[in-house]
């Protein structure tokens, strides 16, 4: 959301309480779980989480909602005008998808995976790509 409504709309409480316009990206589950869970917000419909960001900065809408690291991402073009806040409408782990019958491929992958995490490489490669990705990791 836009730096200046953080006072305002900070919370999930907030937010799902207030009668705003809210950039969803077409059949996700953000755009779903804000019809479910918040219907007091009024859903605005984009095709990418670019175009409803651009929509933020130009007040056509109040928030977006969209998958975390992605916003963060698109944010941190904006950073002097926007702000991430983790409102846990979702919870959606990430994971990999291999053939079944490679056991090789997904022990590897698994492998490779331990060790960037044992030796600091994950955190350093989301810290360059997922600006402020210690907010994402703080819900």
């Amino acid at each position: 959301m836009r730096r200046d409504d953080l006072k305002r709309l900070g919370s999930r409480e907030a937010v799902c309480k207030s009668r705003i316009r809210v950039a969803v990206i077409r059949k996700t589950t953000g755009e779903r779980n804000l019809r479910d869970r918040c219907p007091a917000m009024i859903p605005r419909v984009y095709k990418t989480a670019d175009d409803a960001v651009l929509d933020l900065t130009k007040r056509r809408v109040e928030a977006v909602v969209h998958d975390a690291p992605v916003l963060a991402y698109l944010m941190s073009q904006q950073a002097a005008a926007l702000d991430l806040v983790p409102m846990d409408i979702a919870d959606e782990p990430l994971a990999w998808m291999v053939r079944r019958d490679d056991t090789a491929l997904r022990q590897a992958l698994n492998d490779a995976l331990a060790t960037m995490r044992r030796d600091g490489t994950l955190d350093r490669v989301l810290e360059r790509w997922i600006p402020r990705v210690e907010r994402v990791r703080s819900r």
